[in-house]
């Protein structure tokens, strides 16, 4: 039954990562730290945000990077990767998003990164945010040594406003 319930998110990854010219790709570059008294952590890199829409099947992805900055090991549950959708550009409060959650990981996260160590990968997930969103990138859980405490999760700071293709500000 597991296999059954996954095959939609398996097509929709396969869909968002077989990306043409016609689907929506925005590169936005973003670079980001988690600091911890001052000090880089983590570095997060966003490089590509993607839809696509294919008959009845829409998905999105994030093509991104996290960076272990420190020493120690650092623990990551995936749970809590996704789309965070926002009203406005500069809300951040994450309990004011609708969230659209990652299902599908390419290839999979680690559940630990080990010190200096990098992953680079898709995350993906099925729908597309409505037109007009604004769409921050939500990172984590973030656990362990490397970062102390009970841990957190990584919201982005940069923001995209969200337009299909058939929309004329895409990428604004």
């Amino acid at each position: 039954m597991r296999f059954i319930r996954a095959l939609p998110v398996v097509a929709v990854l396969a869909l968002v990562l077989a990306a043409t010219v016609s689907a929506g790709v925005v590169h936005v570059n973003w670079n980001e730290q988690a600091k911890l008294s001052g000090t880089p952590v983590i570095s997060f890199h966003v490089q590509t945000l993607v839809s696509k829409t294919s008959g009845k099947v829409s998905g999105w992805a994030v093509v991104a990077s996290v960076t272990n900055k420190t020493s120690k090991p650092l623990r990551i549950k995936t749970t809590q990767f996704g789309l965070a959708l926002f009203k406005d550009g500069k809300t951040l409060d994450p309990r004011r998003a609708t969230l659209m959650p990652a299902a599908a990981f390419s290839p999979p996260v680690p559940k630990v990164l080990g010190p200096g160590k990098t992953w680079r990968g898709t995350f993906a997930g099925v729908g597309i945010p409505p037109d007009g969103s604004y769409v921050r990138v939500l990172f984590g859980w973030f656990s362990g040594p490397a970062v102390g405490g009970s841990g957190f999760n990584w919201l982005s700071d940069h923001v995209q406003h969200w337009c299909s293709a058939s929309c004329s500000v895409f990428g604004a």
